[in-house]
């Protein structure tokens, strides 16, 4: 099935676009800083 999909010039692109947005999201994203805090605070 992908043999017959990657002959078709038409896919290559769209793979390419995929593959490459997918790089772009993974080097440009950054990680969530989380906090650590008391819910009640100690009385």
């Amino acid at each position: 099935m992908i043999d017959k999909l990657l002959k078709r010039k038409e896919t290559i692109g769209l793979f390419g676009f995929i593959i490459g947005f997918g790089l772009v999201v993974m080097l440009l994203h950054h990680p969530i800083k989380s906090e650590r805090m008391l819910a009640l605070s100690p009385d």
